[in-house]
């Protein structure tokens, strides 16, 4: 399967697995926390995407607000749908 971009995607905890599966059929390299390192703290997670230089998507909305950072996309809780 080709990749649908050169950015990688970190998936927080808070993302469902529904929309992590969406993602890596949709060709999007994605890595989730809760297959990789259940329980990480934000911080580390934060960690965990600058080496592998991935954007983070999760629905926590403070998430890094006692770090600057960038590379953090923070949805609003809704629902993938296939078509």
């Amino acid at each position: 399967m080709s990749t649908r971009s050169n950015v990688g995607i970190l998936a927080d905890e808070n993302i469902s697995r529904s929309a992590i599966r969406a993602l890596r059929v949709a060709g999007y390299d994605v890595v989730a926390v809760t297959e990789q390192r259940p329980g990480l703290a934000d911080e580390d997670v934060l960690l965990m995407a600058q080496s592998d230089h991935r954007l983070i998507i999760t629905h926590d909305k403070d998430f890094g607000a006692s770090w600057p950072c960038a590379g953090v996309l923070q949805r609003p809780l809704v629902s993938f749908y296939s078509a």
